[in-house]
Formats: structure tokens, C-alpha cells, sequence
């Protein structure tokens, strides 16, 4: 799926409900709705939010489908798995904003796994630390977002390719499933404690 036409400049998929990802957010990040909330605002003539395809909003530069439903349950999702997947491949950057249980959250791994670069706050609390430029775009004030997302925008052909062989290399090596199990077993010897997030 890394080799489809990106259709989508910049692209986000989730839940965003206010009480959930601002007033149970507990880490010193901006929260995922505040993030949505000024993306919309800030480029409020650039971005579509919820747009059918075939409808001119569908042809803006920033895509947002999202939903308040905070059920643990991929049938809130506004698409099927294949259907994310195919919308993900399709996008040059997603917008990946923390979760609200831990900063890190599913939507980056996901992006990164067809290809498409993430455009995030959390960049240092990934294994090893991503690199602005180089597998990201990163931001950690709405000032730095505002740059961002201007950067994601205007970049070239050749710079967005360039960012994309980064992304791809680091899910490789870091991420894909077959990686990350043999990083931990590499690991063991030297692990006192593991704490797994089952997100129940």
C-alpha cells in the first residue's frame, strides 16, 4: 500500500470527545482535542471534516473524519479496517495526536506502516526517539503546529519522498512486527520490568 497515488496532503481518523482527551489527558503535551480543535480553526478554508468523497470539500488539503463515540470498539470508526488502511495510503502526512491512557497511540504506528508521515507531539516518547525531518514532522506548542502543518502543505515532491524513505525505515526496523518482537527479545537479559498496556 506504500505505492499508491497520495491523493490527501495531510489526513486524521479518530475519536475526539472533549471530556475524554482534555480532562483525562495527564501528560505535559497538548491534547488531542485541542490539537483538532485549532487545526480546524487555523486552516478552517483548508480542511473537510467528514467529507463524502465526490463532494468539493473532499478535494480540501486537510481531511479530518472523526468521531465522539469513546466505546473501545473499531464499529464507531467512520471506515472498515481495509477502508483506513486503503485512506492511510492515500495521504503524504497524518496528523497523529496522542491518545488519552498514554501519549503514544495507534494512529502513528498505523501511518507509518503504509508509508504516510506522521505529523506529531510525541515524537521523543517513541523507542527509540523519532527525528524531526527525518522520520516526522513535530511540534509541541500551537505555534509549532501552526509550522507544521504550514510546512506539510508546501513541501516538495522530492522533500516529502525523502521524509517517507525515513518513516518507512524506521517502522522497518523499529515497529514492524517482526522488529520490535526481536528488539525485546534482544532486550530480556537487561529487562527488570515490563509493563504492558492493555488499554483496559
Amino acid at each position: 500500500m506504500r505505492d499508491c497515488p497520495r491523493l490527501i496532503r495531510i489526513f486524521f481518523s479518530g475519536t475526539v470527545e472533549r471530556v475524554t482527551y482534555t480532562e483525562s489527558f495527564e501528560f505535559p503535551l497538548l491534547d488531542r482535542a485541542t490539537i483538532i480543535d485549532f487545526v480546524q480553526e487555523e486552516f478552517c478554508g483548508q480542511v473537510a471534516v467528514n467529507a463524502a468523497a465526490g463532494t468539493s470539500a473532499a478535494a480540501r488539503p486537510i481531511q479530518l473524519s472523526t468521531t465522539r463515540d469513546v466505546r473501545d470498539t473499531t464499529g464507531k470508526d467512520c471506515f472498515s479496517l481495509g477502508e483506513y488502511l486503503d485512506v492511510l495510503s492515500r495521504a503524504e502526512f497524518v496528523l497523529a495526536p496522542p491518545g488519552y491512557r498514554v501519549p503514544t497511540c495507534h494512529n502513528l504506528v498505523e501511518a507509518m506502516s503504509v508509508g504516510a508521515i506522521p505529523i506529531t507531539n510525541y515524537a521523543e516518547c517513541m523507542f527509540p526517539r523519532m527525528e524531526p525531518g527525518v522520520n516526522c514532522l513535530r511540534f509541541s506548542s500551537l505555534d509549532e503546529l501552526r509550522s507544521s502543518i504550514k510546512t506539510a502543505l508546501t513541501m516538495s515532491a522530492a522533500e516529502v519522498a525523502q521524509l517517507r524513505q525515513g518513516v518507512i525505515a524506521f517502522y522497518e526496523t523499529f515497529l514492524a512486527r517482526g522488529a520490535a518482537g526481536g528488539s525485546l527479545l534482544q532486550r530480556l537479559p537487561q529487562i527488570q520490568t515490563l509493563v504492558v498496556n492493555a488499554e483496559k
